[in-house]
């Protein structure tokens, strides 16, 4: 297993953690595996909880990332911080273009800013594979996607993702801090058979990427930055690349006999042409994250039921 970058390796941590978005879709996930740790968390949310877990280990702070006093209640006592709240590109719909960029990131500065002044020794960022962007060349083949594969933003969300990255990485060489990000595919909530089908490829399921949170915060860098792919487990090779493109139906019922037929049947079909795969070995490897919820599950389920 190669070490991931710093001056030690990784290390486990115990101390409280502080979770920004914790009413979010995501947020609410890392909050409660968590707290079944047994892990003091502090909850950071624009919003209070509907429902604040009744739970002596769980304190909730309001708070808008763009104001600094706010942030510092956040922060008080925690070794580390895990970011997941931000705007995404659906908040487009009432708001500009700059708007979102300047909220992103003055919200993700000022939380870095602060937490660092406040001693805080980690830092798990929320980013995104967005952030690689489409391929500018003539693609011949679906990209096999790692994180050496340069960023290229393609709006102003991946922008924001991007900077993000950068900024704390400056942060790592002039502190000492250790920053884990983790860029995932799309969880958002979906109807049930595409929040599945995107498994297949270009997904996974929220719980996978809660879980690869807390792997982030409980293995932690002394100091200095790491990147992560978190996606589904994805079953396809290399080799597989340039059928994947040019019609990926042939490829994908080689791994999955009568997926056609079964996506068929619920009036849906198979995309014909998967442009890139997420490779997610390094995260497998530095922090042992292991996707439980996978397209299999879902086509094993599937074929049972039309048997």
């Amino acid at each position: 297993m190669r070490e991931p970058a710093g001056d030690a390796r990784l290390v486990e941590s115990t101390g409280r953690i502080t979770v920004t978005g914790a009413c979010g879709w995501l947020g609410t996930h890392i909050v409660e595996m968590l707290l079944a740790r047994g892990v003091a968390v502090t909850g950071v949310d624009k919003f209070a909880p509907k429902f604040e877990p009744d739970n002596k280990l769980y304190r909730h702070v309001v708070a808008d990332l763009r104001d600094k006093d706010d942030l510092t209640q956040a922060v008080e006592g925690a070794e580390i911080v895990i970011h997941t709240a931000a705007l995404h590109g659906y908040h487009l719909k009432y708001m500009s273009k700059e708007e979102l960029l300047f909220n992103n990131i003055m919200s993700d500065n000022n939380l870095f800013e602060i937490s660092i002044e406040h001693g805080v020794k980690h830092i798990v960022f929320t980013s995104s594979t967005s952030i690689y962007g489409l391929s500018k060349r003539e693609q011949r083949e679906a990209i096999w996607v790692d994180e050496q594969l340069d960023p290229r933003p393609d709006d102003i969300y991946d922008l924001t993702k991007m900077l993000s990255e950068e900024h704390l990485q400056i942060a790592c060489q002039k502190h000492a801090i250790g920053v884990i990000a983790l860029r995932a595919t799309r969880f958002f909530r979906a109807d049930d058979l595409n929040y599945n089908l995107l498994k297949l490829y270009r997904g996974v399921d929220v719980r996978d990427v809660a879980e690869a949170h807390v792997l982030a915060a409980f293995a932690r860098l002394p100091t200095g930055f790491e990147a992560y792919n978190i996606a589904a487990h994805c079953p396809f090779k290399k080799s597989d690349c340039a059928g994947l493109y040019r019609h990926a139906p042939s490829v994908v019922e080689n791994y999955f006999p009568g997926a056609g037929q079964m996506l068929a049947r619920m009036n849906a079909a198979m995309p014909e042409s998967i442009d890139r795969i997420f490779d997610i070995s390094k995260a497998r490897e530095h922090l042992g994250y292991v996707p439980k919820h996978n397209f299999r599950d879902y086509y094993n389920s599937k074929m049972r039921e039309m048997s």
